[in-house]
């Protein structure tokens, strides 16, 4: 009788034990998002691919439902091709204060059945964007890479200079943790900012980033410069140029980081095959500036960079 007892006392014990397992199991600590350095997860690399995103800036573009909806099919591309998460490069709506656009655009949100990161754009109300959100500016190691977040609205702004302590020394725990890439995101790229544009190249160039995810132009651009490449993309609000309504999908290899541009009505299986390693042509080792091939909404814009180790 006592024994019985004691294994049932333990039972709850035991069960609360296989439970935290279970939880632990589920964590992934390949991934770490914090308003700090970001360095916290897995060092070790593995190859990855992710999905950059333009401004959806629904209610900029038709009517607030056309816009929603150019999200959704943003969402279900995503959720076939299943990236390991998508980043979205600020101006989730066209106007920050309007109740109508913001939940239009939560509900568009919903639909993403992969992780999501997001960024404010100049058209979001940064009070309303916390509150939803949280952290404006951020950083997120996965599978050794650094994803480092930028609120660039307020980067140039005064009173900015938070963030650029915070941004500095992200960029430099990212270096110490010996991260095999380091990626910068905001929402305006670098070049358009141009009270603060030395400052914030002379880090990017410092740090070793050679890539920059940006949106903000309503164009997919390749932006060149000595050390770094911005990509932009029109995203799924409203564009300027002839490639359309798409997105970028990025291939993280350890010494390579490639991409390539579909419009959205590209179908899945062809984005399949453009981005799938099997059907790449052989690069030549070496090679120090990206390069583009194909150049309209129909063919995928592809390019391609070895990286220099950011050690």
């Amino acid at each position: 009788m006592a024994g019985t007892a004691r294994r049932m006392r333990m039972r709850p014990f035991l069960g609360m034990c296989l439970g935290l397992l279970l939880a632990l199991a589920g964590c992934r600590s390949s991934d770490t998002q914090t308003g700090g350095a970001g360095t916290e997860g897995s060092r070790e690399f593995r190859p990855f691919v992710f999905i950059h995103a333009g401004d959806p800036q629904i209610g900029s573009w038709g009517t607030i439902e056309e816009g929603k909806q150019r999200f959704i099919r943003l969402a279900r591309l995503a959720n076939e091709l299943k990236p390991e998460f998508v980043m979205v490069v600020g101006d989730l709506v066209n106007d920050g204060d309007s109740a109508e656009q913001i939940q239009a655009f939560d509900e568009a949100l919903a639909e993403f059945q992969v992780p999501v990161r997001l960024l404010p754009g100049n058209h979001d109300d940064l009070a309303t964007y916390r509150r939803k959100h949280g952290k404006p500016y951020y950083a997120f190691a996965h599978n050794n890479c650094q994803f480092v977040c930028l609120d660039s609205t307020r980067l140039g702004a005064g009173g900015s200079e938070g963030q650029w302590r915070w941004l500095e020394a992200a960029l430099q725990a990212a270096r110490d943790a010996g991260r095999t890439h380091i990626i910068l995101a905001m929402h305006h790229p670098p070049g358009t900012m141009m009270t603060v544009r030395s400052r914030l190249e002379n880090l990017i160039s410092g740090h070793g980033i050679r890539f920059v995810l940006a949106g903000h132009t309503h164009g997919t651009e390749e932006f060149h410069r000595a050390d770094y490449t911005t990509y932009t993309v029109g995203g799924t609000g409203w564009v300027k140029d002839r490639h359309g309504f798409g997105y970028r999908v990025f291939r993280v290899a350890r010494e390579t980081i490639e991409q390539h541009y579909f419009d959205l009505d590209t179908p899945v299986d062809a984005v399949r095959e453009a981005i799938s390693p099997a059907t790449q042509p052989a690069e030549t080792k070496g090679a120090e500036e990206p390069r583009l091939i194909g150049s309209t909404a129909r063919v995928p814009v592809r390019s391609v960079c070895w990286c220099a180790s950011v050690s």
